[in-house]
């Protein structure tokens, strides 16, 4: 069945089909009337298609198939709905906006930076209409290409205000003259500030925790290296407050995904623990990760256990050569996709880690291809055979086949209700490591799923884990928390 759109009457609960798109799984853009006039989706073969109608009579009319990967997707309309802006994938680099003359179907690129995708467009208050992006180039910072619009101004105006931090205007009144504001970074969570734009002074509102000083959390600054061949690599390096931040600790932390997801310039609790114990935190973002352009999110395709895991291990060399890293005190750490990695990584690299930590992951890949909800939905399968690799050939690269090659220390959580990365993965996982002679210690909780939602879960987690750490590592253990009951690092 195709995707179609329906309008709901709220009063008398009948509905009016509003369009009817010919591709499946399908996501519809408005323009500034409230027309619908384009439908992004794809079908079983899991190509992504975008479709475009002139106004609610006219047919729709293919305008762009997915090609070796690119693609682009509509972003908002110029005022008067003649100018359609789209952010497009690039054959190399990262996306660009541009806008698309829906007359003379004539494109103009008006926005594009050197390395990251617009993270985040901007628009006129209230409206669709688009004059800028957010970039994740390290910290994150707005470009415009209509610099001279309100909005422009006043977010300038705010960032200048508050300088080295993340500025995001979350609402407005209708006339512009007071805002919400979050103010944050990867110290601070958040706060928010309510801004009066004709006073221009910022009254604070609230905080996300109240209960700590940002000033005292551990800095994150933004790195970058080259892959072993030749590929730039981006990532975050976090060291403990107060720290020289040389001859360190390390927790390497791959993110989960993998793929068109990254880590970014946020406040992130798990890292603020670590580094709270004392370890510096290590975050790449490897080939296939989001926000750098399609060539390099492609470049990570079928390179579970190979390139992938590559840029993991050069990041942590690149730690070692700069001093930052005791090369005798290394740890992996990470959840779903990083769970995978980190076992992966020390059954890649057994003399350079010294323990591994796998959070509801992924271990038998060719499981994937039998179990859990990926393959379940209409694209899956094709997902799973085109981005990471048919059955037969992941076996290979599969850290619970290949245990005996694993001679430190692990430690395995997961839930039982996951269905994303099913505990069967953790339990083959485990057994493989007990057969192989392998120390392994596990915590699973029935209940959870794709990560531990319960406060009580989460607390045996993180303490949990800092004990496990500690023996390999020497850092803290937990300690609660006066009031919060939170874990904390006890130094």
């Amino acid at each position: 069945m195709f995707t179609t759109v329906e309008r709901m009457d709220l009063f008398s609960g009948r509905l009016a089909r509003v369009a009817s798109v010919p591709v499946r799984n399908a996501s519809f853009f408005l323009d500034n009337k409230g027309a619908v006039r384009f439908a992004v989706g794809r079908n079983a073969d899991n190509i992504r298609r975008l479709y475009y109608r002139a106004d609610d009579h006219a047919d729709w009319d293919l305008l762009t198939i997915e090609k070796e990967g690119r693609f682009e997707v509509p972003v908002g309309f110029s005022a008067d709905d003649t100018i359609a802006y789209l952010q497009v994938e690039q054959e190399r680099g990262p996306d660009a906006i541009v806008a698309l003359d829906l007359a003379t179907r004539t494109r103009k690129q008006v926005l594009r930076d050197d390395t990251v995708d617009p993270s985040r467009i901007l628009y006129r208050n209230g409206t669709q209409v688009p004059v800028g992006a957010y970039f994740h180039d390290g910290r994150p910072r707005s470009e415009f290409f209509q610099p001279d619009a309100p909005e422009a101004r006043l977010q300038k105006s705010l960032e200048s205000a508050f300088p080295g931090e993340s500025v995001v205007i979350t609402s407005q009144t209708r006339d512009g003259s007071v805002a919400l504001v979050e103010v944050a970074s990867a110290r601070n969570p958040g706060d928010f500030y309510l801004f009066d734009n004709t006073t221009k002074k910022a009254e604070h509102v609230l905080a996300r925790r109240e209960w700590f000083d940002p000033a005292k959390q551990s800095p994150v600054e933004p790195i970058r290296l080259t892959a072993r061949d030749g590929l730039p690599l981006h990532g975050y390096l976090t060291v403990p407050h107060g720290s020289s931040g040389k001859n360190l600790p390390l927790v390497v932390m791959p993110h989960g995904g993998p793929f068109l997801i990254r880590d970014e310039w946020v406040f992130d609790e798990a890292v603020q623990l670590l580094a709270e114990a004392g370890y510096a935190v290590l975050q790449v973002n490897f080939r296939g990760s989001g926000g750098y352009g399609v060539a390099f999110t492609s470049a990570g395709v079928r390179e579970w256990g190979g390139a992938m895991q590559d840029d993991v291990t050069d990041a942590t060399r690149w730690a070692i050569q700069q001093g930052i890293a005791d090369t005798r005190r290394i740890c992996l750490f990470g959840a779903s996709y990083g769970g995978y990695a980190s076992l992966m990584g020390v059954a890649k690299e057994p003399d350079l880690y010294q323990c591994a930590v796998g959070y509801a992951g992924v271990y038998d890949l060719p499981t994937l291809h039998t179990h859990g909800d990926i393959q379940q939905s209409g694209s899956g399968e094709t997902y799973l055979r085109d981005w990471i690799g048919s059955r037969d050939q992941l076996g290979a690269v599969s850290p619970n086949r290949i245990a005996d090659r694993i001679k430190v220390p692990v430690f395995l959580a997961a839930g039982g209700e996951d269905e994303r990365a099913p505990i069967a993965h953790s339990r083959m996982m485990e057994a493989a490591l007990r057969k192989a002679g392998t120390p392994v210690e596990t915590l699973y909780y029935d209940t959870e799923g794709h990560g531990f939602y319960v406060q009580a879960h989460r607390n045996e987690f993180y303490t949990r884990l800092l004990a496990f750490l500690s023996r390999s590592l020497g850092g803290a253990v937990a300690a609660t928390g006066a009031g919060s009951g939170d874990p904390k690092a006890a130094k």
